[in-house]
């Protein structure tokens, strides 16, 4: 089996993409109605045949790695393979770790094939990278994503919904749930109160594509506050919504937080307490 390197700008489409090739390697159907429950359970990580190696703080330690290659030289259970997904392989920082991998992918099990993601490709070992099949997610513009999501029959307003939010138009997306939180964020940034922030903060954490939602929606706050029209705004739909956000904050203010927020996916690599994180991020926009 080989061995498939995702690079990406962000990580919420990695993981998607990783989840994707795992289902159709699993799943007898190839993944391709991600609805039964080979494919479920994969995307729930809890199918006996796949394995999610995270980094634990700053790094993949050798232990973590160890435990997949022992994992990997097993008979599947009930697939016809099994697979290993290792998320952010730029934090195989630990020289045991990277060259445990490094053997592991020279003498490959038969059932197995390795999925590394990551947003830095350059600072995984070269020689870790010539033993895989590389591949760029490459983002589409918005005009070729909107061209798609009307061949899929979507409302003129879920359109721009999903493109505000990003999504994949390759992928499946939960568009009522990302509303949700977009609706939960706005209340919080719009009452102005530390509780709201934090309960906002311990909400987010587990959101993976929170970072870029709310850091958009704080950019678009700005340009509002800085008497900007609404037709500059990415979330047009909740232009009322944002306009409550807008009369709280001063737009430098909504800017900076901004930065902050959106560099929250590199701090989690070295910060593994997400929800502290989204506080000391969320809370510089009452301090300011």
């Amino acid at each position: 089996m080989p061995t498939i390197m995702i690079a990406a700008d962000t990580a919420p489409p990695l993981r998607r993409e990783a989840i994707r090739i795992a289902s159709a390697l699993l799943c007898a159907g190839h993944g391709e109605s991600r609805s039964c429950s080979t494919c479920r359970r994969v995307a729930e990580e809890s199918h006996p045949d796949f394995l999610h190696v995270a980094p634990d703080g700053l790094q993949i330690k050798v232990e973590a790695v160890r435990e997949a290659i022992r994992f990997g030289v097993g008979r599947p259970y009930e697939a016809p393979a099994r697979v290993v997904w290792i998320e952010s392989a730029e934090a195989l920082r630990d020289g045991a770790a990277a060259n445990a991998l490094l053997k592991s992918l020279e003498e490959p099990g038969g059932f197995l094939t390795w999925i590394l993601t990551t947003t830095a490709p350059e600072a995984i070992l070269p020689t870790i990278r010539s033993r895989c099949q590389q591949r760029r997610l490459a983002r589409r513009g918005p005009a070729e994503a909107r061209a798609e999501l009307v061949k899929r029959g979507l409302e003129p307003a879920a359109i721009d919904d999903a493109i505000a939010f990003g999504f994949d138009t390759e992928a499946e997306f939960d568009l009522d749930a990302a509303r949700e939180f977009r609706r939960l964020a706005l209340t919080a940034l719009a009452a102005g109160e530390i509780s709201a922030l934090l309960s906002l903060a311990a909400s987010a954490a587990d959101e993976e594509s929170g970072p870029s939602l709310v850091a958009g929606l704080l950019r678009d706050a700005a340009v509002l506050a800085s008497g900007g029209p609404p037709d500059r705004l990415k979330h047009r739909s909740a232009a009322s919504e944002l306009a409550a956000v807008a009369g709280r904050y001063p737009a430098g203010a909504l800017r900076r937080c901004a930065v902050e927020v959106d560099a929250l996916p590199d701090r989690f690599n070295r910060f593994p307490q997400k929800r502290l994180a989204w506080e000391q991020a969320l809370l510089e926009l009452v301090e300011g």
